[in-house]
Protein backbone atom coordinates (compact mmCIF):
# COMPACT_ATOMS: atom_id res chain seq x y z
CA UNK A 1 0.00 0.00 0.00
CA UNK A 2 0.94 3.60 -0.47
CA UNK A 3 -0.07 6.98 -0.31
CA UNK A 4 -0.91 9.91 -2.66
CA UNK A 5 -1.93 13.61 -2.10
CA UNK A 6 -3.51 14.96 -4.98
CA UNK A 7 -3.22 18.53 -3.33
CA UNK A 8 0.36 19.12 -2.75
CA UNK A 9 0.88 17.27 0.06
CA UNK A 10 -1.93 18.89 2.06
CA UNK A 11 -4.26 15.49 2.14
CA UNK A 12 -3.60 11.75 0.94
CA UNK A 13 -5.15 8.40 0.32
CA UNK A 14 -4.05 5.14 0.56
CA UNK A 15 -3.43 3.37 -2.52
CA UNK A 16 -3.53 -0.78 -2.77
CA UNK A 17 -0.48 -1.85 -4.80
CA UNK A 18 -1.07 -5.94 -4.54
CA UNK A 19 2.59 -6.45 -3.65
CA UNK A 20 2.94 -8.13 -0.11
CA UNK A 21 6.64 -7.10 0.68
CA UNK A 22 7.81 -4.15 2.48
CA UNK A 23 8.12 -0.88 0.43
CA UNK A 24 11.25 1.35 0.90
CA UNK A 25 12.90 4.04 -1.17
CA UNK A 26 10.68 6.44 -3.22
CA UNK A 27 12.09 8.73 -6.05
CA UNK A 28 9.79 11.14 -8.30
CA UNK A 29 11.11 12.96 -11.50
CA UNK A 30 8.44 15.18 -11.36
CA UNK A 31 4.93 15.56 -9.99
CA UNK A 32 3.76 12.76 -12.01
CA UNK A 33 6.37 10.22 -12.79
CA UNK A 34 7.57 7.93 -9.92
CA UNK A 35 8.95 4.99 -7.82
CA UNK A 36 9.43 3.00 -5.17
CA UNK A 37 11.98 0.67 -4.68
CA UNK A 38 10.49 -2.66 -2.41
CA UNK A 39 12.30 -5.89 -1.08
CA UNK A 40 12.89 -8.88 -3.27
CA UNK A 41 13.42 -6.81 -6.22
CA UNK A 42 9.78 -5.11 -6.54
CA UNK A 43 9.88 -1.80 -8.13
CA UNK A 44 6.85 0.29 -8.53
CA UNK A 45 6.39 2.67 -11.14
CA UNK A 46 3.47 5.75 -10.97
CA UNK A 47 3.45 7.89 -14.22
CA UNK A 48 0.05 9.51 -12.58
CA UNK A 49 0.80 11.13 -9.18
CA UNK A 50 0.60 7.76 -7.33
CA UNK A 51 -2.90 7.24 -8.31
CA UNK A 52 -1.97 4.21 -9.72
CA UNK A 53 0.95 1.50 -10.09
CA UNK A 54 2.76 -0.81 -12.23
CA UNK A 55 4.61 -3.67 -10.50
CA UNK A 56 8.01 -4.24 -12.06
CA UNK A 57 10.33 -7.49 -10.80
CA UNK A 58 13.97 -6.68 -11.71
CA UNK A 59 14.97 -10.08 -10.41
CA UNK A 60 17.15 -9.50 -6.60
CA UNK A 61 15.90 -11.12 -4.12
CA UNK A 62 17.76 -8.58 -1.48
CA UNK A 63 16.73 -5.82 0.80
CA UNK A 64 16.21 -2.94 -1.15
CA UNK A 65 16.38 0.31 0.57
CA UNK A 66 16.59 3.13 -1.88
CA UNK A 67 15.86 4.34 -5.43
CA UNK A 68 17.45 7.45 -7.41
CA UNK A 69 17.03 8.60 -11.03
CA UNK A 70 18.80 11.26 -12.90
CA UNK A 71 19.64 11.40 -16.59
CA UNK A 72 17.24 8.96 -17.38
CA UNK A 73 19.46 5.84 -15.19
CA UNK A 74 17.93 4.28 -12.56
CA UNK A 75 20.11 3.33 -9.51
CA UNK A 76 19.21 1.36 -6.52
CA UNK A 77 20.56 0.23 -3.20
CA UNK A 78 20.51 -1.97 -0.94
CA UNK A 79 21.95 -4.62 1.92
CA UNK A 80 25.28 -5.38 2.28
CA UNK A 81 26.38 -2.94 0.29
CA UNK A 82 24.52 -3.83 -2.94
CA UNK A 83 24.61 -1.61 -6.11
CA UNK A 84 22.39 -1.66 -9.44
CA UNK A 85 21.64 0.18 -11.83
CA UNK A 86 19.67 0.60 -15.42
CA UNK A 87 19.59 2.32 -18.41
CA UNK A 88 15.76 1.40 -19.34
CA UNK A 89 13.84 2.87 -16.65
CA UNK A 90 14.22 -0.22 -14.17
CA UNK A 91 13.30 -2.98 -16.53
CA UNK A 92 16.70 -4.70 -16.54
CA UNK A 93 19.04 -4.16 -13.61
CA UNK A 94 22.85 -4.03 -14.07
CA UNK A 95 24.04 -5.39 -10.10
CA UNK A 96 27.65 -4.33 -8.88
CA UNK A 97 29.04 -4.62 -5.43
CA UNK A 98 29.90 -1.82 -3.40
CA UNK A 99 34.20 -1.84 -3.11
CA UNK A 100 33.17 -0.31 0.82
CA UNK A 101 32.56 -3.62 2.34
Amino acid sequence: MTTYSPIHGTTYSRVFTNVNVALGGTFFIDGMRGSVIGDGGVLLRTIDGGISWTTINIGISIRSTSIYTINGIVYICGQNGYLAYSNDGGLHMDPHRSLLM
